[in-house]
């Protein structure tokens, strides 16, 4: 099984417990740990990359640290998370992409 870790850190340098778990899954096989606030410091996020990288794997994994019950500006405001999670295929908000509706979706945060 393949597994996708959207990792939404602003300061993970800074984090123990978030830091940690990134570190040990990167350790894992078959895990890939993807960093959004590495890849996109503009906040201008690509959502039809991020929908081949969700593809890719079986198991999708949101990593977070919660901020008074919510998480951070990454994850909080972006259309995209809500239009992966409902498996939409972009630029067509009525045809259900079946390689993202069947995935497994989970969250550590």
């Amino acid at each position: 099984m393949k597994i996708l870790v959207v990792l939404a850190h602003p300061n993970l340098a800074e984090s123990r417990v978030n830091r940690r778990l990134a570190h040990e899954m990167e350790q894992q096989e078959n895990v890939t740990v993807h960093r959004l606030y590495d890849v996109y410091s503009d906040e201008q996020i690509n959502v039809a990359a991020e929908q081949q990288l969700w593809e890719a794997h079986d198991r999708i994994i949101l990593q977070f640290p919660f901020y008074w019950i919510s998480p951070p500006r990454h994850m909080q405001h972006m259309r995209w998370t809500q239009r992966l999670r409902r498996g939409l295929k972009p630029g067509n908000d009525h045809q259900l992409s079946d390689p993202i509706k069947a995935k497994n979706l989970q969250s550590l945060g």
